[in-house]
Order: structure tokens, then sequence, then C-alpha cells
């Protein structure tokens, strides 16, 4: 144990001599603390008080990265394990690069592990606007200073942000793959040179994005980036760059507000064989007049060096001053890989603009989407540059492929409409035209009525089109409609049927669907009527409010039943049907339910629990293709025989009424079966004198579980019972034996039949519960005398991992050493379950006069896990987790949960108590919780 305290004063000092002697102080407790750890192999606990936040922070990162173990996540005021640190390389880089540069840097206080890590990341962003410098502005020169306050205050952060990138570039480890700078120029076009040279000679970048306001002129060095992958270049301009070498492996590039050379712009783009998303911005400066080229050949050539284009963002002015007749029908080379074709300010009606469109349309076979931003400012043009054609006249081919048109600022002109009649016409798969006009809102409620109109009542190619006019909000995709039908059904499987039944009105797509969903389930509770009970009878007038009201709601939850199983289309895979009140007998309303499900025969789970003594009708031996059966209040008593159930692999029954000739004909007729599950409310077993235990199992050949309660063994004399069962249960894994009173005549000898007979066992579970907390009632405790008991079973459990008894009581003088026999015959025993009852339920001779040491004298080599519930605090109790920790080398979790007490205070002083009392034993695992 080590405390660290400080009573340090220094008051008398001045701030800076203070600041210093703190500084030294924190420093010789770290190398003190270092050495005592160093030193000290058996030390626990360390606590510090008296020290300042820096100093506990200095003292705790040491402890924590060079001595100390990992804590335990869950032991409160000890050291949590440092996940931060211990967190892979490649999630360390992703957090990185998520964060501006300046955040990312400052993580190096983090841990050692985050010191300079920074350093590597592949992602380099540097942005002015999102840029943090401080006040201090002493380093400007003396001409800078005479400027006013918001420009120095912006050539000071530019300055800083320059200083900044160099000192990034210069200490950064391994490759950059993808590099970022937004800013204004002004004069630093040096530093900006000297950038793009430090990046050409690494050589590694894939994506560069500049943005430098102020027109930079790209200098020589850029064409020496051979590995770029995306390029975005704005605010730049291309002036110097004659000739490229090749950006072979670019596929991404785009210009924007950029001035490039019409020579320049063509070797550029003759350069990038793999370019296949190309945007071309309305405000870059583009072509420029070149005697020796044509603007014709020029288009010509453009599109020659784009064979692999995907996606195409170009302005209609790129044409110029084209005359419409020079323009080629086709060009040369078809874009046939081209699916997105974005056009900016088109005017439809201009002498230019509608030609080159029809060009690029019509050399596009395959294209999927046309997007077009209008552009209808007639007062800018003179009369003489408008078309006298139609759209007519150029477009006299078929757009195959065309899936969807979208407008942007549509005006309405005749132009325009004519166009969008004339897509309307020639696309045959055309799903969708989205228009946003470019008028008030006023103007727009008009348009909305008035374009479909217009547009519908014009001949259309494709028999689905659905055009939607509005603002943007209006254009997206109904979403919930578009959900492929899978997911609608499970959505709908999800609900309640009333809730499913209401989804009809959200779109004509969900319009009775809930009808086709294969899983029906009516349970009484949730059930919603309203409450206008009009159509009761005389007699039911009569009863009271409540059973009035009982009536009511029953009658419309057969009627709504009926009703579903009428217009339900498809197979129902599930149904379940759950009734809150008793049902007489015989019931007609569920024999003809029964009758319906029997001739469809497509039912696989059922799920019947009826409040009552139900008879099932003789049609339920009709479903043949059951796999899970579960039955709740209901009587076997008309059906003697079954056709079978071949399919049948569950089968649950509570609280059913079955005779035992009519059991073993419903096991026999199910090969399958694996799970079987008969709740002690169950009245099974009749008498009979020629039924055994032996025919029961002979049903069970693949059984993988079994709940069952010890009394179905009725009053069979032990003798008669086999030591082994003929058929050994070589599947069965998880065994839940329910009300089992072992020190009676026929629980003790049918309990070690099962587990005689059950060599695969991996779970077993004892449970005696009468629904209270702790029972008064001594027939439902486990009990036999300890000198009848062997040292070890006869069968060792060697595949038992989980063993889960309830309840325990570990004063007692039987309990005790039958859970140490069944402990000791499991030697893989992985994890135990308790529920304890404490000894003040105990008469005085109940008591054990021997200790948990006096039986568990073996070592419990495989335990990982071990839970207590309605933990007591007793002496036995805490005497016997302590055994349990010395016992388990490999222990890993104890979970106890206290008694629960009706005081807050006493329960939590019992969450302190314990865990001291624990850890202070000798424990055989050091990594125990």
């Amino acid at each position: 144990y080590l405390k660290l305290q400080s009573h340090a004063t220094l008051n008398h000092v001045d701030g800076r001599h203070r600041l210093a002697s703190r500084s030294l102080t924190t420093w010789i407790m770290s190398w003190t603390v270092k050495l005592i750890l160093a030193k000290s192999p058996a030390l626990k606990m360390v606590r510090s008080s008296g020290l300042s936040a820096r100093g506990k922070a200095v003292i705790v990162n040491e402890m924590a990265h060079d001595f100390l173990p990992e804590a335990p996540e869950n032991q409160q005021g000890c050291l949590k394990m440092d996940r931060i640190s211990k967190l892979p390389t490649g999630i360390i880089e992703t957090i990185l690069c998520l964060m501006p540069i300046q955040d990312a840097a400052r993580t190096s206080v983090l841990s050692r592990e985050w010191r300079y890590h920074w350093t590597k990341i592949p992602k380099l962003a540097f942005i002015e606007r999102t840029f943090q410098v401080s006040n201090n502005q002493a380093d400007l020169s003396v001409l800078e200073q005479t400027f006013s306050s918001s420009i120095r205050k912006t050539m000071y952060k530019r300055r800083k942000l320059l200083y900044a990138i160099y000192q990034v570039l210069l200490i950064h480890q391994g490759p950059i793959h993808e590099f970022t700078l937004r800013m204004d120029v002004d004069d630093f076009y040096v530093e900006i040179n000297h950038i793009i040279l430090h990046l050409v000679n690494r050589n590694t970048v894939k994506i560069l994005q500049l943005d430098l306001a102020g027109h930079y002129a790209l200098p020589l060095s850029f064409c020496s980036l051979h590995q770029l992958t995306n390029l975005s270049v704005r605010n730049c301009s291309f002036d110097r760059l004659l000739s490229f070498s090749g950006f072979c492996c670019l596929t991404t590039l785009c210009l924007q507000h950029a001035s490039i050379n019409v020579k320049t712009l063509m070797c550029l783009l003759s350069s990038c064989p793999l370019l296949k998303r190309l945007t071309l911005e309305y405000d870059s400066d583009i072509l420029s007049d070149d005697e020796d080229f044509t603007i014709v050949d020029t288009i010509v050539d453009l599109f020659k060096c784009l064979p692999v284009i995907e996606y195409l963002y170009v302005p209609c002015y790129i044409v110029g001053h084209v005359v419409p007749e020079r323009l080629p029908k086709e060009l040369p080379t078809t874009l046939i890989h081209l699916k997105f074709l974005d056009i900016h300010r088109a005017l439809v009606g201009h002498k230019h603009d509608l030609p080159f469109l029809a060009l690029l349309i019509r050399s596009s076979p395959n294209l999927e989407k046309l997007k077009l931003d209008m552009y209808d400012d007639r007062d800018n043009f003179e009369d003489n540059e408008f078309s006298s054609t139609t759209p007519k006249d150029y477009f006299d081919f078929t757009l195959e492929h065309l899936n969807e048109l979208e407008l942007l600022y549509f005006c309405e002109t005749d132009d325009e409409l004519d166009f969008v009649k004339l897509i309307l016409a020639k696309s045959p798969v055309l799903k969708k035209v989205r228009i946003l006009p470019c008028f008030d809102k006023e103007a727009e409620s008009e348009l909305k009525e008035f374009i479909p109109k217009v547009l519908l009542s014009s001949p259309c190619a494709s028999p689905s089109v659905k055009i939607i006019v509005g603002q943007q909000g209006c254009f997206k995709m109904d979403i919930i409609s578009k959900l492929p039908p899978g997911i609608i059904e499970t959505i709908l499987c999800l609900l309640p049927i009333q809730d499913s039944a209401r989804t009809s009105i959200l779109s004509r797509e969900w319009r009775y669907h809930w009808t086709k969903i294969p899983k029906l389930a009516f349970i009484e509770r949730t059930f919603q009527v309203s409450n206008n009970q009009a159509d009761l009878s005389v007699l039911e007038e009569t009863f009271s409010s409540d059973k009035r009201e009982r009536m009511y709601k029953r009658r419309k939850l057969f009627c709504a039943i009926y009703q579903v199983l009428l217009i339900h289309q498809g197979p129902i895979h599930e149904f379940t049907l759950r009734m809150e009140y008793y049902i007489s007998d015989p019931c007609v309303e569920i024999n003809h339910i029964m009758l319906h499900l029997s001739n469809r025969n497509t039912v696989k789970i059922l799920q019947l629990d009826l409040g009552g003594r139900y008879v099932l009708p003789l049609s339920f031996c009709s479903l043949h293709q059951l796999t899970n059966l579960s039955l709740g209040s209901c009587s076997f008593d008309r059906l003697l025989s079954f056709s079978g159930f071949g399919c049948l692999t569950t089968l649950c029954l509570e609280q059913t009424s079955i005779n035992v000739k009519t059991l073993m004909c419903l096991l026999s007729s199910c090969p399958l079966l694996k799970r079987l599950t008969l709740d002690y409310d169950t009245d099974i077993l009749s008498d009979d004198e020629d039924f055994t235990i032996v025919d029961l199992f002979k049903c069970l050949p693949v059984i993988e579980y079994l709940y069952i309660p010890c009394y179905i063994v009725g009053h069979v004399v032990p003798e008669r019972l086999p030591k082994e069962l003929p058929t050994t249960l070589i599947h069965l894994k998880f065994l839940d034996i329910h009300r089992a009173l072992v020190d009676h005549k026929h629980d003790l000898p049918f309990l070690a039949l099962l587990i005689r007979s059950s060599p695969n066992l991996e779970k077993l579970k004892l449970y005696d519960y009468n629904g209270e907390i702790i029972s008064d009632d001594k027939a439902f405790t486990i009990r036999f005398a300890p000198e009848r008991l062997p040292k070890e079973l006869p069968t060792t459990l060697i595949h038992l991992k989980c063993l889960d008894i309830h309840p325990v009581c570990v004063s007692h003088k039987h309990e005790l050493p039958f859970l140490a026999l069944l402990i000791r015959s499991s030697p893989n025993l992985e994890k135990l379950k308790l529920y304890m009852y404490d000894e003040y339920n105990l008469e005085v001779y109940e008591f054990s006069s021997s200790t948990p040491e006096d039986y568990f004298d073996f070592t419990l080599e495989h335990l990982n896990e071990l839970e207590l519930l309605n933990f007591s605090e007793t002496d036995d109790e805490l005497d016997f987790v302590k055994l349990i920790l010395d016992k388990s080398p490999v222990l890993k979790n104890v979970r106890i949960f206290p008694y629960p007490h009706s005081d807050e205070e006493d329960e939590s002083k019992l969450k302190e108590f314990i865990p001291k009392v624990l850890l202070r034993s000798p424990c055989a695992s050091p990594s125990s919780n």
C-alpha cells in the first residue's frame, strides 16, 4: 500500500516561482513513484491526496503505462484499463483522419501510444477558415503593421497556416494519400510552390484538392503527380502548363473557376485514359480563341479524349458561337459508358444549345439520367440568336435506357415544355420526371397542377412515369413505398395485427399488403375495441359491466379473426391465439378457426393459450406441417390417435390435460422432436398399469432439451425403475428438472436414471419454486441423508458445463453434500448458478455441523463463472464463496445479487461490505472480477 500526500504551501513565493516550484514538485513526485513501483512487486493499491490535478495526471499516466497491470472494469476506485491506448492502429488512424489537423496533433497528450501518431496519417487537410491562431501578432513586418486590423489579422493567420503546413510536412512519416488545401493565396505563391514540390518528391498523393482563391498559377512540378486518382482544382490557372507527362491513374477530374487554355485542356484530358468523372464548372474559362483549332474540331476532339467517361458535368456555353450546321450529327467516338449527363445553363431555344444538347444525348446510347439546369434570360440575347427550329428537328432517336429526368429552374416556356414532351415520347423506360420551377411559391402552387396536366396529356412512351413538380423537398423519393416486399413483410410481422391493417393508408404499395403476411397473432389482452356495446343481446345486457365488457371484447376479437382469415392471401406459417379469460367448452369459434387452419395445411408454428380447459377438436390432428407446437390450458380428451406430426421439432405443454395413452401416441408420431417441455401444472399421467417411464423415453430418440417435472413418475415403485434406459439419450444436452424432491422414494431414483442415461449432458437445472422467494414448505426442498450419498456419481458428467440449482441453502445438512456431489462429478464445469435461501427458515435440527471445506476437497479446474442470487451475507454463504474462489484457478466473473432489502441504505452497505470481505481471502485466479 502506498499513500501520496502533499502539504506544500507556496503562498510566500511569487507567481512565477510558485509555478516553477510546483513543476519541480510534480517531477520529483513522478520519479519517486516510478522508483517505488519498480521496487515493490507486492504493491496492490496507490492513493493520493493533496496533489494538484496536473500532478495526479502525470503520476497516473506514468503508472498506467509503465508498471501497473490492467485493472478490472468493475472495481470502483481502482485504475481502469486505458482503453484508448489499446486501440488498434487502424482505428487510431481512422479517428485522426476524421479530425482537424490541429486537434489531431493535440492527441499526443493522451498517452504514449498516441504520441506523434498523427504524423503518420495518410490524409492531411489544411483549411484557412477553420484554422485557429492566437491573437499575438508580434511577428508582423513594419509594413504589415500599417494595414488595417482586419487585414493584419488575415495576413497573420495565413502566415501561421503556411508555417504549420511546413512543420507538418517536415515531420510527417509514411505516405500522404490525400492532401487538401483551401486558402486565399494573395502573395504567397512561393510557399504554395514549395508545398506542391514536396508532394511531387514524395509521389504518393492519390487525392488532391486545391482551392486557392486568387487564381494561383500551378507550377510545372504539378505535372509530375503521377499517382493521382482524384483531382479537384478551384480558382487556379493552368497558364504555365503546356504539356503533361501523364495522369495515367486519374479517374475523377473537377475544374471549378479554373483558367485553362484549350491546348492545355486537350493535353490534360488525353493524358487521362481512365477518366470516368469530369466536371467543368460554368465559371471556368476553358476555351479560348486559337487559330489552329476551330471550335467544332475542339468539341469533337474533346470527347475523343473521354472514351470511358461515366459522369459528365459540362456547361452549354462551351460551344461558344458555333453555327449549328457545323456540328456533326453524332460524335465519331460514341460515349457508350456515359450514364449520367449534367448540363448547366441550358437555353433550349438558343440556336447553339439545342444542337449541342442533341449531339451529346444522341452520342450516349446507354444514358440513364439526364439533369438540366435551365437558363432563360432572353433579355441578354438578340433575336437572331434564337433558333427557328424545334426540338423535334434534332431528336430523331429513342432514349432506350433513360429512367430519370431532372429539370432545375424550369420556366414553363413553350420550348421547354416541348422539350419535356419530346423526352417523354422518346423514353420507353422513363420512371421519374422531377421539375423544379423558378417562380415564387404562389406561382409554384399553380404550376404543380398545370405542368403535369400539360405533360400527361401528351404521348408518353413509358407506362409508369411519375411527374413531380415542386421545391427540392418534394423531389425526395417516397422511400417507404419503395421498400422491398421482404422488408415490408418483416415490419408488418412485428406489428400487432390491428396496427398492421392500419398500414393500408400509408400508400398504394402498402394497401392490403398486411393480408399476405405469414405470421398472425391474436392476443385478447392487447386487442383494442371501442366502448360502443350496442350489439349485445338482451341476456348479455343483464350481466355485470365487467362481464359485458369481456363478452363484447371477445365477440369483436373472434369477428376480427374471421375477417382476417377470410381475406388472407398466401400461406400462414405462424399462428398465435391467446385468450385472457376462461374459455367455455365447446367453443365453436375456435373449432372453426382450427378447421380453417387444417384445411390450409401451411401452419408451421402454432401457439394456443386459451385460458381454460379447451378440448382440442379432431381437425387439430391434420396439421401435418407443424414444426413448433405450444399449448396452454387445453385438453386432449377427444384425441385418441394421431396420423403423425412428422415435422414437429418443438413441443410445449403448459397447464394441459392429456391422457397417458394420448401422450405416448403424440410423442411416437414426432420422430424429429428435439425440445420437449412438460410444465408442472400439466395433468399428464393417469393411472395405467401398463405404462412405464421407459416407454416415454423410447419415444424421444433425438431429444436435445428436456423440461420435465419429477412427479411425472406418479406412484411408481422405485424397484420397478430400471438402472438405465434401454435407449440412451445421447443427444440430450439440457436437462431441466422441476420440483425435484430428491429424498422422495420416487424422485431420487428418477433423477439418477435420467442423469445416468444422458452421457453428453452439458447443462443441468434443478428447479424447485412454489411462487415465493423463500419456501416454507419443506416438501419442496432438495433433501436427503448425507450418509446415503456416494462421494462421486457412478457416471461422471464429463460434458456438463453449466449447473443451475434453485433454491439451495449451504447451511442445511442435506443440501451442501448434494451440491458437492454434483460439482465433484462434473470435472469440466464452467458455470455454477445458485439461488440461495437463508438459514433463518431452518429448524435447529436441520443445520449442518460440518463446514464447506469438509466436502470441497477438490479443485474446480474449468470454472470461470459463479452466479449467486438472493445472497444473504451469512457466514456459511461467505465461507462457501471464499472456498470457490480458493478452488477455481481460472475463475473470471463472480456475480452476486444480494437479497432485496427494503432499506436502500442497508443494500448499499452490503454492496460495499461483500467485496471487501471476499477480496481479503485467498483467490486462486489472478483475474477474477
